[in-house]
């Protein structure tokens, strides 16, 4: 599933190529793809693209002028984004098509594929202020802290609770865990707001080196104009079996609440 990074990177390159175009058609392919609420795509026929936003894994596309105001994307495990000139080169698994018009220049299509299906797009004419968790990028040490307070689940399960942290899955979860030395299986509650303060520190550091690099390709995630390459740079996520850089133990990989994980029994205590 496209992470943090992914989704940021996922957010420059559209808005390199698509602000200022203007929606002049669309094609919905899956009705499914549709989450409750929304309006038909065809409502947004008129608008122009103006920004994308991004927060957590979420795409926030802002128009105006036509009916349509935003178009809100979750990508889901396999969504992606493909530029491309119209209808007739859509590639497989194409759920959504916006047809372009940027006064003669930039892409004439914008297609939205998912081979899996979990992705959502909603079209809103008054779509209200963004009500979702904090942004893992933006997130304080003392809030951090207080948000994990009391919580008796795994601190692996809570980075990856979208209602808590935005922006976190499995990969950067089992990264951050490991640089700040600390069990996935620990209670949130459990950690002390220096243990806390150094977990984010590793987080918004991870995050950042990650989009820098675009992201990690160790899957379906492709961005518009290219692959990722942080995946170069895991230390832990995908090691099962392997050796731990920093004591040479092996990691282990477990389950937690019904998620795999990678971690070093040795290093995080």
């Amino acid at each position: 599933m496209p992470e943090l990074p992914e989704a940021e990177t996922i957010r420059a390159d559209l808005a390199k190529a698509v602000l200022g175009s203007r929606i002049v058609g669309a094609r919905l392919r899956h009705p499914g793809l549709l989450g409750k609420g929304s309006e038909k795509p065809k409502a947004s026929i008129g608008s122009e693209i103006t920004g994308i936003e991004r927060f957590g894994k979420r795409l926030f596309f802002l128009l105006r002028e036509g009916g349509v105001r935003q178009i809100q994307v979750s990508l889901g495990m396999t969504g992606q984004f493909v530029l491309g000139e119209g209808p007739e080169d859509a590639p497989p698994h194409t759920r959504l098509s916006l047809y372009l018009d940027k006064g003669g220049g930039g892409p004439g299509a914008l297609h939205f594929r998912d081979i899996r299906k979990f992705g959502r797009v909603w079209f809103a004419s008054d779509p209200g202020p963004w009500k979702g968790a904090p942004d893992a990028l933006n997130l304080k040490g003392s809030a951090f802290h207080k948000l994990l307070a009391g919580k008796r689940q795994p601190i692996k399960s809570l980075l990856m609770d979208q209602s808590l942290v935005g922006g976190l899955g499995n990969i950067y979860a089992t990264e951050a865990l490991y640089a700040a030395g600390i069990s996935p299986f620990r209670e949130g509650g459990s950690l002390s707001e220096k243990e806390s303060g150094r977990l984010l520190r590793k987080t918004k550091k991870i995050l950042k080196e990650a989009i820098r690099l675009r992201g990690s390709t160790v899957s379906n995630y492709r961005a518009p104009s290219g692959e990722g390459a942080y995946q170069h740079r895991l230390l832990a996520y995908g090691k099962a079996g392997s050796g731990c850089p920093i004591c040479g133990g092996m990691f282990r990989k477990d389950v937690i609440q019904g998620r795999s994980t990678v971690w070093c029994p040795a290093c995080q205590k």
